[in-house]
């Protein structure tokens, strides 16, 4: 009994850990997206990578920050070769999960910012209908950044 208990107690220690550093990537990643510093962007990207077994949405955030690092490359094939990485991440765990909401938001706010010439905005408006129809129910924090994103754009 007192094995269970510990066992317990132990796992929800780690589950809010868990909660609270996932809530703090979050909260940094729009707040680094939104910046125009590539330390920050570095900064987060190296945590992300640096996760032993990192989540779809922390995979989406990462690739995100790929194609963010692009736009601070100098070399033309630099710049290509980061966004096609990031790309790449954001695609894989779209097609995983196709439905969640947050992975369109992020892939919206790329393909609106990309340049023409990369030919990335094939989804542009599926994703956005499944934002706008999804704002009504979405987690308050995602919400939020939805909501400051419109206002911006």
């Amino acid at each position: 009994m007192r094995r269970s208990v510990l066992f317990v107690s132990l796992f929800f220690f780690f589950l809010m850990q868990f909660s609270a550093l996932s809530s703090q990537i979050n909260e940094a990643f729009y707040d680094v997206i939104r910046s125009s510093s590539t330390d920050s962007v570095r900064s987060l990207a190296a945590e992300l990578e640096s996760l032993e077994s990192p989540s779809s949405q922390d995979q989406v955030y990462l690739g995100a920050l790929y194609i963010r690092l692009a736009d601070f490359q100098k070399v033309p094939a630099q710049k290509l070769a980061s966004f096609k990485q990031g790309r790449e991440l954001l695609e894989q765990e779209i097609e995983k999960w196709p439905k969640e909401v947050e992975f369109r938001f992020v892939r919206m706010i790329i393909q609106e910012q990309a340049p023409a010439f990369l030919n990335y905005s094939g989804e542009l408006e599926v994703d956005k209908g499944m934002v706008l129809e999804a704002l009504d129910v979405m987690e308050p924090e995602l919400k939020k950044e939805v909501e400051l994103y419109l206002q911006r754009h």
